[in-house]
């Protein structure tokens, strides 16, 4: 995570298939993510950087 917020990847999800979780970090300032948020199969998300109105239904993505 540090890599990523150091270059300013303005977010990036890590996908934990085991626990069936998510964590999303959102907002880069200098190594760490302001906005962290972990996300189980009950929740929908969204890219935060698109516009496009794609929503994600996690608990697809677990049981694919």
């Amino acid at each position: 995570m540090p890599l990523y917020a150091a270059h300013g990847v303005p977010e990036f999800w890590l996908i934990d298939l085991n626990a069936k979780e998510l964590t999303c970090c959102r907002r880069p300032r200098d190594r760490i993510y302001d906005d962290v948020a972990v996300m189980t199969a009950a929740d929908l998300t969204a890219p935060f950087a698109t516009q496009s109105g794609i929503r994600v239904e996690l608990g697809r993505l677990f049981d694919l």
